[in-house]
């Protein structure tokens, strides 16, 4: 089964950033000369040059999870727009390595939106096609942020703040046998709650090592009881996890003594 973005592009995953693709969907094999020498890719407010001789200047932040505008513009020899490239004889085409993770709405003229929907790195391929021909093609390799700087947890009457990324495995102070309340939040920067986490989007887990020693029952949103089984030592790990595609945004892993 075939699936299909943009305006019936099929969706294919691209090994290669530049011109080559997998399978049997070689996207060289009708490419045509239409006077393009720079395809201009704007996404937001950033935009990055992709030169026909294999060229690259500009890049493109991390995208937050959400929607946002993106547009290009095909320049020739001189640097100006290429006159006779315009919508009607020519079309953009996009399609995307990971549909679970983002996807393109093609929208008038050379534009559109993409919406992406889990963190992590996705290929965006934008194709400039004249009838089946394709005149100009590269691939965007792009960083989908969560927006999370730091978590904050807690436990009963602990709490960690766990920065979102390079975080060492840490330790909570000894626990007693029985019930603590567990609740995790999610920060961006700011310190205040990353708007992109909902818990229709992410889902929130604690896993244990042992759960003769440790076990996690979940609750409301981002939390759960942590329970002190019986006397011993197991490794927690707490894991927001996408909805989309099931890829792990985050997680840390806590020493737990329960006595």
């Amino acid at each position: 089964m075939r699936r299909w973005i943009g305006r019936g592009t099929p969706l294919a995953l691209l090994a290669v950033f530049g011109l080559a693709a997998c399978g049997d969907d070689d996207p060289t094999s009708s490419e045509i000369d239409v006077g393009v020498r720079t395809m201009v890719l704007t996404i937001g407010r950033d935009s990055i040059r992709y030169g026909s001789d294999g060229s690259v200047s500009g890049s493109i932040p991390s995208l937050p999870l959400g929607t946002v505008q993106a547009s290009t513009r095909y320049l020739g020899e001189n640097g100006q727009p290429v006159p006779n490239i315009t919508p009607g004889p020519f079309s953009l085409e996009v399609f995307s390595s990971d549909t679970l993770a983002a996807r393109f709405t093609t929208g008038t003229g050379f534009s559109g939106t993409i919406t992406t929907f889990a963190p992590g790195p996705v290929a965006l391929t934008f194709r400039l096609k004249r009838g089946e021909d394709v005149g100009f093609q590269r691939v965007a390799t792009l960083d989908v942020a969560s927006g999370i700087a730091s978590v904050r947890l807690t436990v009963g009457t602990q709490t960690l703040v766990v920065p979102a990324k390079g975080a060492l495995p840490g330790r909570l102070d000894p626990i007693p046998v029985g019930p603590a309340q567990v609740r995790a939040e999610f920060l961006d920067e700011n310190g205040r709650p990353a708007s992109a986490i909902t818990p229709g989007s992410f889902s929130f887990a604690v896993n244990s090592s042992d759960t003769q020693v440790v076990t996690f029952t979940p609750g409301s949103t981002f939390a759960g009881t942590l329970r002190g089984v019986t006397p011993g030592i197991a490794s927690v790990a707490f894991r927001l996890r996408s909805m989309a595609n099931s890829s792990i945004t985050f997680q840390h892993v806590v020493t737990v003594f329960v006595q």
